[in-house]
This record gives structure tokens, sequence and C-alpha cells, in this order.
């Protein structure tokens, strides 16, 4: 150890469990709302309840809820290395983030590329492009999300493009946390839900297309600003949420995200002014109520969930190329759904422990909070028993 960092003031141990089973969920959203749209409605859901449907369907809010949680948790590691030591290194904060998010995104979106070449070759047919070199240098320039605004890319990749838009968000935010107290943050949060209703307001006067406004920066950004409030607002404390309220609590989430999703239609082709305007605040309000449903329970930090939180950036990163590797086998509704799950799982688990470990281990290197296990999925081994 060097003078430098034994000299370093001591900055507490943080580490929320809860909160890597609650972004187990949010993937489990995202997946389950990308099993239905592939869906025609006469099929296995259909014989669900209305409501079930519309609460699966509309887990594109898994999305927003990963948004909140990166938000808090960058934001509280930030100020709790600010308290310690009277600044933030923010050239440790990039090491951090690049070590942990660019591995694998890299590496995902040069499969993708590859395997548009390499599967039709295998079967004996042209290649299909669906990432053109255009999209390949959006996503590289992690502006994956502004190529997206034209529209989806037909690839496995397409998901990255909310991983552009948290790249941009930790590019800009350890410098403005650096210079500024709780309270200005917090005006400035205030600020970026404005910010976020004016370009809706803009996007949806101008008739813009649902991709337009769910992947442009500057309309999403009602989660990240809930999240910096989180962490300006509780400084690290938990919630006392009757057990009681906490299924109260969640429930009333998901009701508000099928409401926004099937009521508002968001997502549809052509979302109104009104429903719009109305809508995308449904979702980052319902995301919260889940977020407090989580915060500071004990009986969601279970082994199970804890891990699968761990690796749920490889869940994210991998649902994609699982579901269509189900598709393509042909496999029944229900057979496919779960086959791709249990593809997913098994990839992320592969990728965490021989590909993503090696870089964690360099990444520890760099921590200013000891212990901050829930770093925007960044857990480890001796973290996870904090």
């Amino acid at each position: 150890m060097s003078h430098e960092e034994s000299a370093r003031p001591a900055v507490a141990r943080f580490y929320r469990p809860e909160l890597d089973a609650l972004r187990f969920l949010a993937f489990l959203m995202v997946f389950g709302s990308h099993v239905v749209w592939r869906l025609p409605r006469a099929s296995i859901f259909a014989s669900a309840p209305a409501l079930a449907l519309a609460v699966i369907a509309s887990g594109g809010f898994g999305v927003d809820l990963f948004f909140v949680l990166s938000a808090y948790l960058i934001t509280e590691l930030l100020l709790r290395e600010k308290d310690a030591t009277g600044s933030i290194d923010v050239r440790s904060f990039y090491a951090r983030r690049i070590l942990r998010i660019w591995p694998l995104y890299f590496a995902t979106i040069a499969a993708g590329f590859a395997l548009q070449y390499a599967m039709p070759l295998l079967r004996g047919g042209e290649p299909r492009i669906v990432l053109p070199l255009g999209a390949v240098l959006a996503f590289v320039l992690l502006a994956g999300n502004w190529y997206s605004t034209r529209g989806f890319v037909s690839s496995p990749v397409s998901p990255l493009w909310s991983v552009s838009i948290e790249e941009q968000f930790y590019l800009l935010w350890p410098l403005w946390v650096r210079r500024c107290g709780r309270r200005a943050l917090q005006v400035t949060a205030v600020l970026l839900v404005g910010v976020g209703w004016v370009t809706r307001a803009w996007l949806f006067a101008r008739h813009a297309p649902y991709p337009a406004v769910w992947c442009n920066t500057f309309a999403r950004l009602d989660p990240i600003a809930v999240g910096v409030l989180l962490a300006t607002t509780l400084h690290g404390r938990s919630l006392r949420v009757p057990g009681w309220a906490r299924p109260a609590l969640l429930a009333s989430g998901l009701v508000l995200m099928a409401v926004a999703y099937e009521g508002c239609r968001i997502q549809g082709e052509a979302v109104s002014m009104t429903a719009g305007m109305i809508g995308y605040p449904l979702g980052t309000l319902s995301v919260t109520l889940v977020f407090f449903a989580f915060f500071g329970a004990r009986f969601v930090a279970r082994q199970p969930l804890l891990y699968l939180g761990q690796i749920s950036y490889g869940l994210y990163v991998f649902h994609r190329f699982a579901l269509d590797a189900a598709h393509a086998a042909r496999l029944g509704e229900a057979a496919s759904a779960a086959a791709a799950l249990a593809l997913t799982i098994s990839a992320a688990a592969v990728s965490y422990r021989w590909f993503e470990r090696p870089f964690l281990a360099l990444k520890k290197r760099y921590a200013r909070v000891p212990g901050a296990a829930n770093e925007a999925e960044v857990p480890g081994r001796a973290e996870r028993a904090a």
C-alpha cells in the first residue's frame, strides 16, 4: 500500500443487498416485455387476465428502474467519497465504469455484428444486414440511443441503447457532483425533470414516433432525477416501511405501469400529447413505488436473488440473443420463453465468471468506497459477503 493510500481518509462501507434483488426484477420486467411483444395476443397469455398481460407487456419500464438504481447508487457513492475525502477522484470513477461496462459492451457489439454474417453463411444463405456500420459506429461511440431514435435495429444488441444513456450520465455526473453540494444537486434534479417534460412536449408536438421519445436522453431524465433525489435526500438511510405496505407499494407500481402502457399507449406508433405527457411521468412514479417496496427490505436479500442481481448486466446484455435462439429453435411459446430465460442466465453466469471477473478484479484497485458491490452492477465474491 502506498503512502497516499494509507493517508486516504476511511470511507464507510456501503452495500445494500436488496438493490441486487431489485436489479434482477428490473431485468425480468424487460425480459417479460420482450417475450410478450413477440407473441400475438392470441397466445398463451391471452387466457391471462388483461391486467396481468398489461403488467408483463409494460415491463419496458424496467429500463426506468435501472436508471433510478444507477442514479441513486452512483450519486450515493460519489457523495460518500466527497464527504470522506473532500473531493472526488473522477479519473478513478471513469476507470471503474470502463472496467465494468466496456469489456462486455464492446464484445457484445462485435458479436452482434459478426453473427449477422456468420449465421447466414453457415446456412448457405446471404447475410441479412440488421446492424449496419452506421449503427455499429453509434453504439461504439456510446450514442446507440440516438441512432435508435430513428427506429430500433433488428439486432440482439438493440437493448444496449439504454447503456448509452447511462454512460452519458456517468461521463458528466461526477464532474457536477464534485462542484456542487447536496442542495444544488437536488435543484439540478428538479431541473432535469423539467428538461424531460419540455423535451417530450416538443417531441409530441412534432408527432415524433415512439423510439424518438423513448430513446432520447433528454426525454428520459425523470427516473435519473428520481435516483439523484433519493440519494441526496436519504443520505444513505433506509426507509421505515411497514411489512404490509411493501406488497401494496409493489402492486401499486406494477398496476401504474400497466396503466401507462395500456391506458396511455406510450409505446404505440402514434402517441398523443395528452397520453404521452401523462404516461411517462406515470411510468417514473411506478418504478419509484417499486423501488420503495424493495428499499430496506430484508426478506429479499436471499443468496440466489443476490447472485442473479449481481449478474444482471450480463442478463440484460444476453437476453435478446437467447430469445432469438429460442425463437429459431421453433419451440412452443411457453417452452421458448423458459429456454430463453435459462440460456440467458447460463450465458450471464459464464460471462461473469470467466470474462467479466478479471476486469472486476482490476476495478477494485480504483475503489474509493469499500464494499460498494451495488455500484451499477459491480459485485465481487468478497463484497457479496458484506
